[in-house]
């Protein structure tokens, strides 16, 4: 990978893919009166933020994780996760045909277990032991043919990067990088970085670094 000069004599080289980047973030914030060194640091921690492979998920508490594999296999297709789309159609046909049939076999059920209990009294022994069986065999068929968990909505909690957007991971850097530099005033200057660059909603200083405080709590 090729890399440009430390700016600012930073100490990092800035990749030269994401030069242009960097260059667009650092002109947006060239009328702030901020130290260029701290400005250069916030720009390549954000720039990483943004280039995180957790970038770019849905601001959801949960991530979709679709069982294409296991869907396919129940219906005869190898490899289902080759072609989602394919297996998605199948699948739900597969879903409304057992739910047409479990929807059938339980009003059968309802209406055999009625007949053959009110007329059980009068029955010969032998038919009335068959009648039992007849009855526990639908019981297990209605119970099997219950669609259950649809397998390609399947979902699951976010896990450690994957809960922070490229916002709040470029103020959680931020705020860790002052703390362990010691910077002084630095509070200011997070405020107005991120207020240039659209990374938060806080009215002012104070709500803020509140804020920050308690994405870092939550963090810790």
């Amino acid at each position: 990978m090729k890399t440009t000069a430390s700016p600012a004599g930073l100490g990092f080289r800035i990749p030269d893919h994401l030069k242009p980047e960097f260059d667009r973030l650092t002109q947006q914030v060239r009328s702030l009166r901020i130290d260029p060194q701290r400005v250069a640091a916030c720009v390549w921690m954000l720039i990483r933020a943004r280039n995180r492979p957790e970038s770019g998920l849905p601001r959801t508490k949960t991530l979709a994780t679709p069982g294409y594999l296991v869907a396919g296999y129940l219906h005869g297709i190898e490899d289902g996760e080759k072609n989602p789309d394919h297996t998605t159609a199948v699948y739900n046909r597969g879903i409304r045909a057992r739910q047409r049939v479990h929807a059938a076999a339980s009003a059968s059920l309802k209406k055999l277990t009625e007949v053959i209990e009110q007329n059980e009294p009068d029955q010969q022994i032998l038919f009335r032991d068959e009648g039992r069986l007849v009855l526990r065999a639908m019981k297990r068929f209605v119970a099997c043919s219950a669609p259950g968990e649809n397998l390609l909505k399947r979902k699951r909690p976010k896990e450690g990067e994957e809960q922070y957007s490229d916002e709040t991971s470029a103020l959680l850097m931020w705020r860790e990088h002052f703390r362990s530099t010691r910077a002084r005033k630095y509070w200011e200057d997070m405020y107005a970085l991120a207020q240039a660059w659209d990374l938060t909603r806080a009215v002012n200083l104070g709500d803020f670094r509140r804020s920050v405080v308690r994405l870092c709590q939550g963090v810790t």
